[in-house]
């Protein structure tokens, strides 16, 4: 925090910056909204490493919005899933400005779009973050034992990988089930599985605390950490995880179709293409069968056999036709709805609730619709 107070003051348009309604700089950001953008920030963030907040939601909930923390930007836009980038990956923050719509634009390509700032305001948080940036690798490289950390963790078979805490709950889950009882032989299995070059120290210490307690494991609780982390894991390593995934499986004795629904679940999270996971999975005899070849034919929708209703659809629960299968529907409505249950919003006023209602119903028919498309293949 005392680098960003050094640079914050360094920063010549900040009263400017700040004066924009939904722009919050630390410390002056309020507890609530920080609260509610811990539903996008990684799970070990605590309050006070929160630095910048943008508040996108209607009723100031931040739920949606975008967050700088030391270790990068995250940002979550209404009806899609959390997406983040570490500071070390980011060499450019600008803007874009369209006739209806404002950007702020990450790394020339990535296009976040926030809609309740000022224009002004999205140019002065451009500039800031943009500037940050800069300033925080400076910093960084200015320790000499960081900077080899940096280095290390760019290469994939040697390095140590940040944060594969949410790994090794999903392991701790396909070992113990949801209750997440442990035994010493479990203890064992887990220490073995994690003895790896790539395994940060960090992780180590924080799975020898989560094998010292019984915890229950929430599966899709679990999918979501990890979608937020898949972009800093290496392909490869993302494939060798999910072979990892069916032989834990098997040895938990799951079913095939628990087993099957489980695996195209935890691939998306990996954001593996469909084919390569259909691809890993036959390797495993005791999960692919004469319903599985089936169910892969299936899920190769042509995009021309859709409807106009149906690639409404799709758009509104953020899944491509080229992805669409049962278990990635489950997922994706899940989240959808997460975000966006009518349940969390019973304080509000009745006509705002019934507003509310009526976006979840059309996700739930949206839900409907595409489980009817999958039904006719």
């Amino acid at each position: 925090m005392m680098d960003f107070n050094q640079f914050k003051q360094q920063f010549a348009q900040l009263a400017l910056l700040q004066a924009d309604p939904n722009i919050y700089v630390a410390p002056q950001i309020p507890m609530n909204k920080i609260l509610g953008a811990m539903s996008y920030l990684p799970a070990q963030t605590q309050a006070e490493e929160v630095l910048v907040l943008v508040d996108e939601t209607v009723f100031g909930q931040g739920k949606n919005g975008l967050c700088l923390t030391d270790q990068g930007i995250y940002f979550k836009e209404a009806f899609a899933s959390a997406n983040a980038y570490p500071l070390k990956s980011i060499s450019s923050v600008g803007y874009s400005m369209g006739l209806l719509s404002k950007h702020l634009v990450i790394n020339g390509t990535v296009k976040v779009s926030l809609a309740q700032p000022e224009k002004a305001g999205i140019r002065l948080l451009a500039d800031f973050l943009n500037q940050y940036c800069a300033f925080a690798k400076a910093q960084t490289q200015k320790n000499s034992s960081d900077f080899i950390h940096e280095n290390q963790q760019q290469t994939q078979s040697q390095d140590t990988i940040a944060n594969l805490q949410p790994i090794m709950k999903l392991y701790a889950y396909l070992l113990l089930g949801w209750r997440g009882e442990w035994s010493q032989s479990t203890r064992s299995l887990m220490t073995q599985l994690f003895d790896r070059d790539l395994v940060h120290p960090n992780d180590q210490q924080f799975l020898k605390q989560m094998m010292q307690h019984n915890h229950p494991f929430d599966f899709f609780d679990i999918l979501d950490e990890i979608t937020l982390i898949q972009h800093s894991l290496p392909p490869s390593l993302c494939l060798a995880l999910l072979e990892e995934v069916l032989v834990l499986m098997n040895k938990r004795n799951f079913d095939a179709e628990t087993a099957r629904s489980h695996f195209f679940q935890i691939s998306t999270a990996f954001n593996v293409e469909q084919q390569t996971a259909f691809a890993i999975l036959a390797k495993y005899p005791a999960y692919t069968d004469i319903q599985a070849q089936q169910h892969t034919k299936a899920s190769s929708i042509p995009i021309h056999q859709l409807t106009p209703v149906q690639l409404a659809a799709c758009e509104l629960l953020d899944i491509t036709p080229e992805q669409l299968d049962r278990p990635s529907l489950t997922l994706a409505y899940r989240r959808k709805m997460a975000d966006f249950h009518p349940d969390q919003y019973q304080q509000l006023p009745p006509a705002v609730r019934q507003l509310i209602e009526q976006q979840a119903q059309q996700i739930n028919q949206a839900r409907s619709c595409l489980e009817a498309l999958l039904a006719s293949f």
